[in-house]
C-alpha cells in the first residue's frame, strides 16, 4: 500500500498583499488617531513680557509695546506689563486674555493721540479679558476714555478689572449697543475721572461693583435713556465721594445697593427713574449729601431698610416736585420700605431705627418681641424683657435699675 506524501503549499501571492496591506492600514490609522490625540491637547498658557525700554523688569521682555504682546498673545495667555509709561491705544480681541501690570513702579498706559472713538487706552472687544493693577490716563492728549468695552462681532461674556485707577474724563465705557455685553466685574478701582466712572450705554446685564471708589461729577451712569437697559447691577462695598449724583439710572432691575458709603454729593446720591422689581438698597450709609434720593416713577415695591440717613430718627420724605434735603427722600416711595433704619453711623449699629415700642403686655406674645424695641431703639432679647419693659411703664430697664 501506497502512502501520499502532503505537499507543502505555497502562499498565494494576491493573500500576501493583502495581509500586508491591512498591516499597513491599520499603522496608518493608529497613527492618524494618535494625532488627533495630540493634537485635541490644550496648549499650554504662555507669558509674554512688555517693557518700554526693554529694562528696570524683574523678567527678561521680549516686546517693547503693549499692542505687539496682545496681537501675538492666545487664549488663556497673559501679557505682563513691566513699569513705566506706555503711549497706546491697546485693541484687545483675544479671548480669555489676561493684561497685569508688575514690578515696584507703576505701569501708566495713556491713549495715542486720534479719533474720539479709538482714543482709548484700552478698548476690549473679546470675552474673557481681565485687566489688573494698571493705571489708565488722558496723558497730554486729554483723550476722554479709559476702558472701552465693546461688543462688535458678537456678545461679550465675561469682563474684569481689578487695581486700575483711572484719570480720564470717563473711565470705563460700556457699550453695548450692537450686541449685549454681561458679567462685568470690577474690583478695587479708583476712579478719578472728571466726568463719570462708569458708564453704562446699551444692553448691560450682570455687573458687579466691589470696594472701589468714585470721585468725579459723576459714579455710575445711564447714558442715553431711551436705548439702555441694565439689569442685575450690583454695587457693594464702594464710595462715592463729592459727586453731583453718585447713581443715575434710567430704571432699576434686579438693582443691588449694599454697603456703600454717599457723602457730599452735590445733587443726588441716588436718582432713578423708573424703578422695578428687584430692588434692594441696603447697609449704606448716606452722610453730608447736599441733596436727595431721587425716584420719579415706582412700579415694584423695594427694600430700602438698615441705611443711615444722617441721624437716628431716619429719612424725610417729599412728595415728587418738591425741592428735598440733604439726606432726604424724594417721590412714591413707601416709608415703610425703609423701615428699620439704622440708628449710628457705624457699621455695626442696630438696625431698629423705626420699629414699633410695645405699650402692652400682649403685643410682646407670641412672637411679638422679634419686632419691636425699647425707648432706646434696642432689640428685646426675649418674650421676658419685653414683658418687664411694658410693666415699668415703658421705661429702659437698666435705666430704670439705675434710677430705682
Amino acid at each position: 500500500m501506497s502512502t501520499s506524501v502532503p505537499t507543502r503549499q505555497t502562499p498565494h501571492p494576491n493573500r500576501t498583499g493583502d495581509r500586508r496591506r491591512r498591516a499597513v492600514a491599520a499603522i496608518a490609522t493608529l497613527a492618524v488617531l494618535m494625532s488627533l490625540v495630540v493634537g485635541a491637547a490644550p496648549a499650554l498658557a504662555r507669558t509674554l513680557v512688555v517693557a518700554d525700554d526693554l529694562l528696570d523688569c524683574p523678567v527678561a521682555a521680549t516686546f517693547t509695546t503693549i499692542q505687539g504682546a496682545v496681537d501675538a498673545a492666545g487664549p488663556g495667555d497673559t501679557v505682563q506689563i513691566c513699569p513705566g509709561n506706555y503711549e497706546e491705544s491697546v485693541v484687545v480681541t483675544t479671548e480669555d486674555l489676561t493684561i497685569e501690570g508688575i514690578g515696584d513702579g507703576e505701569v501708566r498706559v495713556a491713549a495715542q493721540d486720534g479719533e474720539w472713538q479709538d482714543a482709548a487706552p484700552f478698548t476690549i472687544r473679546s470675552s474673557g479679558v481681565r485687566l489688573t493693577n494698571l493705571v489708565v490716563e488722558d496723558g497730554v492728549h486729554r483723550q476722554p476714555l479709559g476702558v472701552r468695552v465693546v461688543p462688535t462681532a458678537g456678545p461679550i461674556d465675561g469682563v474684569s478689572i481689578d487695581r486700575v485707577t483711572l484719570t480720564t474724563r470717563v473711565g470705563v465705557n460700556l457699550e453695548a449697543t450692537s450686541h449685549p455685553l454681561r458679567n462685568v466685574v470690577i474690583t478695587d478701582t479708583t476712579f478719578q475721572s472728571q466726568l463719570t466712572g462708569l458708564r453704562l450705554f446699551g444692553v448691560v446685564d450682570g455687573i458687579s461693583v466691589t470696594q472701589s471708589s468714585f470721585h468725579g461729577q459723576q459714579g455710575i451712569y445711564t447714558y442715553s435713556t431711551s436705548i439702555t437697559h441694565v439689569s442685575n447691577l450690583a454695587v457693594r462695598n464702594s464710595l462715592f465721594d463729592g459727586s453731583n449724583e453718585a447713581i443715575f439710572l434710567n430704571q432699576a432691575v434686579d438693582l443691588e445697593v449694599m454697603g456703600n458709603t454717599f457723602t457730599s454729593s452735590r445733587y443726588s446720591p441716588i436718582r432713578i427713574w423708573d424703578l422695578h422689581d428687584g430692588v434692594r438698597m441696603t447697609g449704606n450709609h448716606f452722610d453730608q449729601n447736599a441733596g436727595s434720593i431721587v425716584v420719579v416713577r415706582v412700579h415694584a415695591p423695594a427694600d430700602l431698610s438698615c441705611n443711615w440717613w444722617g441721624n437716628s430718627q431716619g429719612p424725610t420724605f417729599h412728595e415728587d416736585g418738591t425741592e428735598g434735603g440733604p439726606n432726604h427722600i424724594r417721590g412714591p416711595i413707601d416709608p415703610d420700605w425703609t423701615t428699620p433704619w439704622l440708628t449710628a453711623p457705624s457699621s455695626d449699629a442696630a438696625c431698629t431705627g423705626g420699629l414699633p415700642i410695645p405699650t402692652d403686655k400682649a403685643e410682646c406674645k407670641k412672637g411679638g418681641w422679634q419686632e419691636l424695641v425699647d425707648d432706646l431703639g434696642t432689640p428685646f432679647a426675649n418674650q421676658g424683657d419685653c414683658v418687664s419693659f411694658v410693666a415699668t411703664g415703658g421705661k429702659n430697664k437698666a435705666d430704670t435699675q439705675e434710677g430705682g
